[in-house]
């Protein structure tokens, strides 16, 4: 029998460190839609269940509501906060980071629920942040990298073979 297969290398960091790798904006990005994605599916389904409760109501005098803007952004902000928030906390990786292989972690020690909270809050609120990883691009950290000092690193996407031990 023969051993495991051949070994690759760790990723280094910079100036030669073992460590990890900084994701750049084109992962970052891509990552970003499929979450954009995941948050507008989600709250499509929540106004669709809305809906669904207010024909349960009143069946007879059912109509569909008109939209209104303010509650629709307030709707899809609190989401994509609950959404951003709960996968940061829990893994580190939301849906689009995971089929992108990268993960946020904390500069120095674990991410903590306090930091994946003011993380989701910042990057919804004030996305354009995310573009300082193109001025920075030895370190690659965004805005909400630099101030929560957090990091947005490779790590592999998540597959078959990352699931079975």
């Amino acid at each position: 029998m023969s051993g495991p297969g051949p070994q690759r290398p760790a990723p280094t960091g910079e100036q030669g460190s073992t460590g990890p790798v900084p994701a750049g904006i084109i992962s970052r990005g891509l990552a970003a839609v499929v979450d954009l994605l995941a948050v507008l599916t989600v709250s499509g389904f929540a106004y669709l269940g809305l809906v669904l409760v207010g024909l349960i109501l009143n069946p007879r005098h059912f109509s569909w509501p008109a939209v209104d803007p303010f509650f629709t952004v307030t709707g899809f902000l609190v989401i994509a906060i609950v959404y951003l928030s709960l996968w940061w906390g829990i893994s580190g990786r939301t849906v689009g980071s995971a089929l992108l292989g990268v993960r946020v972690v904390k500069t120095r020690g674990v991410l903590r629920w306090p930091v994946a909270i003011l993380r989701a809050i910042f990057c919804t609120i004030f996305p354009i942040g995310l573009l300082w990883v193109v001025v920075d691009p030895r370190r690659r950290r965004s805005l909400q990298d630099i101030v929560l000092r957090t990091s947005v690193v490779y790590d592999g996407p998540v597959g078959p073979s990352r699931l079975v031990p």
